[in-house]
């Protein structure tokens, strides 16, 4: 069924090229920002972070960052388990120590998040017509 939809989307992207409409497949391969605004959501609730920046670069950008959260935490201990979910969340990566200060009674914090390793969780990994490989 997953196949079926890719094809029809690629069919819509064809018609839309042929119609002059330049569309470029990279929109297409990172989630949705609201699925991007959960995952930030249940890592970081309310109760325990403020956040004050989030900027998300587009998929065509030359940056390696994706996503940059900036913010304020209650405490260290509340930023260690914030960095602990965002770590083993699949659908960021984070190859760099996010920045923690202490500064005027404040814990602020900036992370930047990368996406996935190329492959991780792609529709291309998926085996044509349930076969395990075709080597």
């Amino acid at each position: 069924m997953l196949r079926a939809r890719i094809a029809d989307i690629l069919d819509e992207v064809d018609q839309m090229r042929e119609q002059s409409i330049n569309v470029s497949p990279a929109m297409f391969r990172d989630p949705p920002l609201l699925d991007i605004l959960a995952e930030l959501g249940d890592t970081m609730p309310d109760s325990k972070v403020r956040i004050t920046a989030l900027k998300v670069n587009e998929p065509d950008e030359r940056t390696d960052d994706w996503v940059t959260v900036a913010g304020e935490v209650k405490n260290e201990a509340v930023f260690a388990d914030v960095v602990d979910k965002l770590k083993r969340s699949p659908m960021f990566r984070m190859d760099d120590e996010p920045d923690y200060r202490m500064e005027g009674g404040k814990s602020t914090f900036r992370i930047r998040l990368k996406r996935p390793a190329p492959g991780v969780g792609s529709i291309e990994e998926e085996p044509e017509d349930g076969q395990e490989g075709s080597g």
